[in-house]
């Protein structure tokens, strides 16, 4: 009997201390650490989907590629390190843990990662027009049985 309470007391200080362990690798540094590198892999290709999601599509050859170069260039002026930790470091520390930032950071190296960052915004761009119209609709549809209590 002994010997199974030791071990019990073994199993239990490894499990608490490897939960310990756990949480002290998601501090705010730990998941700053991990966004900065998330987006050093994936801003580049964000923002080669962002340059040719914006060019018109009316542009052929060599205007299309001069207007997506002018672009990229315009986009690496307002991606400035300040704008990256407002707009993409800070959101990402504030509502994910390190091991999902890590998680992600994996994924997106991945060759499929890849594969699908370089589609999604194409395909937030065919969707959203969509979604934005459901969504006015919903608002005039709400205020138009909306009737507030006096």
């Amino acid at each position: 009997m002994r010997i199974v309470r030791g071990l019990l007391v073994v199993v239990l200080t490894i499990l608490i201390a490897n939960a310990a362990a756990a949480a002290d690798t998601d501090t705010l540094e730990s998941r700053r650490a991990a966004a900065e590198r998330y987006m050093l892999t994936t801003l580049p290709l964000m923002l080669l989907d962002l340059e040719e999601a914006a060019v018109p599509r009316f542009l052929e050859g060599a205007e299309r590629e001069l207007y997506r170069r002018m672009m990229h260039e315009t986009f690496v002026e307002m991606f400035t390190k300040d704008n990256q930790e407002r707009l993409l470091i800070a959101p990402m520390v504030r509502h994910f843990t390190t091991a999902e930032i890590e998680a992600m950071n994996a994924f997106y190296t991945s060759p499929i990662g890849q594969s699908v960052l370089r589609k999604f915004g194409r395909y937030m761009a065919d969707i959203q027009p969509a979604i934005m119209e459901l969504v006015a609709q919903a608002i005039r549809r709400t205020m138009e049985r909306w009737r507030p209590t006096e």
